[in-house]
């Protein structure tokens, strides 16, 4: 049983996936190293394409639970470039299952992803410049806020 979430609960609405299109030669060596991390805990949950003879690209999606948890959907794609599953030469796509419930592909007039590879390591790279308003001395470098305040007592009770 795959234990990368700890059974917790998973809201659909929350789900995202990281977009890898393969040709046939390539699928079937990756989707054999997406199905082990998944027994052994790495990644949480995938798919892959069947066989379309119209279509010579296979698609794998590699889930997260929650597109909002950055660090998450960070760390998982660093185990898909980290285990070569992602090929080192390529931008993949990350986009959220409602997009794709609501009919939103590529090519439309929607932006159809709401990270990619090359960029999305910069997005926690500004939340943690957000969380840095605290000095070493531990004193606060901003006004105090409502949301500083919170974010400074959350961090002291735990």
């Amino acid at each position: 049983m795959n234990s990368k979430y700890d059974d917790m609960l998973v809201p659909p609405s929350k789900v995202g996936k990281w977009m890898l299109f393969l040709s046939q030669a390539e699928v079937n060596q990756v989707w054999k190293k997406i199905k082990e991390a998944i027994m052994e805990g790495h990644l949480w949950n995938s798919k892959v394409s069947t066989t379309d003879p119209t279509n010579l690209t296979y698609a794998i999606m590699i889930y997260t639970k929650d597109y909002n948890d950055v660090d998450d959907v960070i760390n998982t794609l660093e185990y898909l470039e980290r285990t070569g599953i992602k090929p080192a030469n390529k931008i993949i796509k990350y986009k959220t299952d409602e997009q794709t419930r609501a009919g939103i592909y590529s090519g439309g007039k929607q932006r159809a992803s709401i990270y990619d590879s090359a960029t999305i390591k910069q997005k926690r790279r500004s939340q943690n410049d957000e969380l840095s308003w605290r000095r070493r001395d531990g004193v606060s470098n901003l006004a105090p806020t409502t949301s500083n305040w919170r974010t400074s007592y959350n961090s002291r009770r735990n």
